[in-house]
């Protein structure tokens, strides 16, 4: 089974995009193959890739598509046949459009039992090699574009202008085009490492074979494959004492075609600045790797990856690094020195009445105070000491401030991290300067959680703020678009409650934040809760509770998050260790909730009406849980009892009737009946959960 390439030469692509078009670029190739009926079970994709070109490689396709026999239904046979026999024009237009004879239509019974005309075809399978361009141009056009550019004669869009195309067939070039440019068997070399009449392009390499590809342009200096690249990247990081930062890490590795891997160096007296301003700048700057000493401190000495080295430049490549990077460490150096000599926080603060938060909403400082009221609603929840109630006030009148500070006007990703350092310069408590710096935490998935209580209260009530705030000004997330983070925000909130086993009703604190928002509860609130509550759920599904259990909590979720939780764990650990007694509790509750549906009466019960000693077993029984167990609560102990009472509840329904023929009787059985389903449906709908 043949081989096939695609290579597509562009102008430069950020790196940030590459990775997503040369996966969705795959993702419709594939598509596009199996519509043309050219896959097979053995059918791959690899891709390549670089700033400069994408490329894929598809192995094990049909050389041509199998003959096929179509049938194509028409009109119903009771307009397009007359009695007599006759073909009617429906049946006249709909052969001519199947290009078949009129003695070539057959009557059949469709899939809704209808009597049809209906035409057969005889398709002859094409060659692979004539419907590849097709493939290409729709795969091609199909991709989204991050960024869209028009260039020449208004050609476009695509993400970059296209400067040549490679197209290949095992060792056989396919011809077509696309915006213009005619493909080949020819691809081009490293820019600058290979020998060109056109500076721009590289030398010329001609394709002989498909599975030649990779190893071709790696002897023109370009290391196609991304993998390869990436671990040719990480092998020369590994031989010094660094921390691979995997993020830039992919970001170099898409930024060049044969990278070589520098050492620069800089004056220890850089090393005084804060570790992170550091590395921040040069990562922003330089995209360069720290180097660290056998105990982990930092070398005055970073590590970059070139694209363009030999034994020529190299020396001269560095020497441009270095003084580069000194520009930029002598920049963060007097931003440092500034703010620590002329600012402080009660300078910044008031700098924050500048700021605007978002549109009709306030500025910066508006915000800040609306956290503290928001932090101290949750102290009220939690039933917070005094030391920690001034320790929360102090540093979330303080974690905002360094926003207007030269430093993270300069590295904006340092915010909290500066305010920390500044804190720690200006003498404050250390639980102040913990809760400050870790404010912003979790920043991502799989981000460490602030350290202290603080933090974590104070990280809860920026983020309710944020979120009340772009739900009331309708900055809604909505598909994929969410620039403020919303929905990171709800699962970060939703993880810190478990992890620190906070006892927090979020709905209370987001009707709290809207009326501190000064507006109404409303609508909109009832949106972010409910928008809120499906993100509980995403967390609780990543904790692999079963959907219906989850179910089984969906009302409380919002209400009660950490109790839902513990309760759900709980359930799930009865499930699987003892799935009998699971299977009893939900046929039992699922059995009382069915038997008083419909019933209006109360849950008062009297001894009086008890006929039988089960009667009187089971509503001891029904007491005995209620009073050590208040509204249903599914702990460990919870769960044995509830088993224990259902195993009591089963031997009654198996003695008792409940309509009995006295009414008062059967009444009062039914008000303990529904006295016991109350009490279960105060976890919630157990009809949810499934057998």
């Amino acid at each position: 089974m043949p081989n096939v390439l695609l290579e597509l030469g562009l102008e430069e692509v950020p790196a940030r995009f590459i990775d997503q078009c040369l996966a969705d670029v795959s993702q419709h190739l594939l598509k596009q193959i199996k519509q043309h009926r050219l896959n097979t079970d053995q059918t791959t994709i690899e891709t390549y890739g670089t700033y400069r070109r994408f490329a894929f490689k598809m192995s094990n396709i049909l050389a041509s598509q199998d003959d096929m026999d179509t049938v194509i239904e028409g009109p119903p046979i009771a307009i397009a046949k007359s009695e007599g026999g006759e073909w009617l024009p429906p049946a006249i237009g709909f052969a001519k459009k199947c290009d078949v004879s009129l003695d070539a239509l057959q009557e059949v019974e469709n899939k809704k039992g209808q009597r049809v005309v209906c035409a057969k075809q005889f398709q002859l399978g094409q060659p692979a090699a004539a419907l590849l361009p097709i493939i290409f141009k729709e795969s091609l056009k199909a991709m989204k574009l991050p960024i869209a550019m028009v260039w020449g004669d208004n050609i476009g869009p695509f993400i970059r202008p296209v400067k040549w195309v490679c197209s290949m067939i095992d060792e056989t070039p396919i011809k077509w085009s696309f915006f213009g440019v005619e493909s080949s068997n020819a691809t081009f070399g490293h820019r600058f490492l290979t020998h060109s009449e056109d500076a721009s392009s590289g030398a010329q390499c001609v394709i002989q074979s498909v599975d030649h590809y990779v190893d071709s342009l790696r002897g023109q200096q370009v290391l196609v494959d991304v993998k390869e690249r990436k671990e040719t990247i990480r092998a020369a990081l590994d031989q010094r004492q660094i921390t691979i930062d995997e993020g830039l890490l992919n970001e170099v590795t898409h930024l060049t075609e044969y990278p070589t891997v520098l050492a620069i160096a800089f004056p220890d007296s850089f090393l005084t600045l804060p570790k992170e301003v550091l590395t921040q700048c040069l990562k922003k700057h330089q995209k360069a790797f720290m180097v660290t000493n056998s105990v982990g401190e930092l070398k005055n000495e970073c590590l970059v990856v070139a694209d363009s080295v030999t034994r020529e430049n190299r020396e001269q490549i560095i020497e441009g690094n270095q003084r580069v990077m000194m520009a930029r460490l002598n920049d963060v150096q007097f931003f440092w020195e500034e703010d620590l000599k002329n600012n402080g926080f009660s300078k910044w603060n008031k700098k924050l009445a500048s700021i605007v938060f978002q549109e009709n909403l306030g500025t910066m400082a508006d915000k800040v105070e609306r956290v503290c009221h928001i932090a101290h609603t949750i102290m009220d929840q939690l039933g917070c000491s005094k030391d920690i109630r001034d320790i929360v006030d102090r540093a979330a009148h303080r974690a905002k401030a360094d926003l207007v500070s030269q430093m993270v006007n300069e590295l904006p990703s340092l915010q909290g991290v500066m305010g920390s350092y500044y804190a720690m310069c200006f003498k404050e408590d250390p639980e102040v300067v913990l809760a400050i710096r870790d404010h912003y935490n979790p920043r991502f998935d799989g981000d460490a959680f602030p350290e202290s209580l603080h933090g974590v209260i104070i990280a809860i009530a920026d983020r309710l703020d944020t979120m009340v705030s772009c739900f009331e000004n309708n900055a809604i997330p909505t598909g994929s678009r969410d620039p403020w983070g919303i929905r990171r925000s709800m699962i970060a909130i939703t993880r810190m409650i478990f992890y620190f086993q906070l006892p927090l009703n979020l709905n209370l604190l987001l009707e709290d934040a809207t009326i501190t928002l000064d507006r109404s509860i409303g609508e909109n609130t009832l949106k972010c809760s409910a928008f809120f509550t499906t993100r509980i759920e995403s967390v609780f599904q990543d904790e692999h509770i079963p959907p219906d259990i989850i179910q089984l909590f969906k009302d409380q979720l919002i209400l009660s998050p950490l109790t839902s939780y513990e309760q759900a764990k709980e359930l799930v650990k009865l499930k699987e260790t003892s799935p009998m007694q699971y299977q009893l509790l939900i046929e039992t509750t699922a059995r009382v909730s069915k038997i008083i549906d419909g019933y209006q009466g109360d849950s008062n019960v009297s001894n009086h009406f008890f006929e039988n000693d089960i009667e009187k077993e089971a509503y001891q029984s029904f007491q005995s849980l209620k009073s050590k167990t208040k509204q249903c609560r599914l702990t460990a102990e919870g769960l044995s009892l509830s088993v224990s009472f259902c195993e009591t509840l089963s031997h009654y329904f198996d003695n008792i009737l409940i309509n009995a023929e006295d009414p008062n009787i059967a009444n009062n059985r039914r008000s303990f009946i529904k006295s016991v389903n109350d009490y279960f449906f105060n976890a919630g709908d157990w009809l949810k959960l499934q057998k």
